[in-house]
């Protein structure tokens, strides 16, 4: 769990990075560290390494209409 929720939160980063140029390298960390915090407390539950597409709904990360 910790290699993919590490990837999650160094590309949605990245994305800030590029598109967000007022943001300095403070606040990136900053967010990076909260991010990690809130995705494993939020998929902790839902983890199963042994059966990855079990609980792979709950940990999708999408644009709420």
């Amino acid at each position: 769990m910790k290699f993919e929720v590490q990837s999650t939160a160094n590309f949605v980063t990245h994305l800030l990075h590029v598109y967000c140029k007022s943001i300095s390298n403070y606040q990136l960390i900053k967010f990076k560290g909260k991010i990690l915090d809130i995705i494993i407390t939020q998929w902790e539950m839902f983890w199963y390494p042994g059966r990855p597409n079990k609980g792979a709904g709950l940990r999708t990360i999408r644009k709420r209409i």
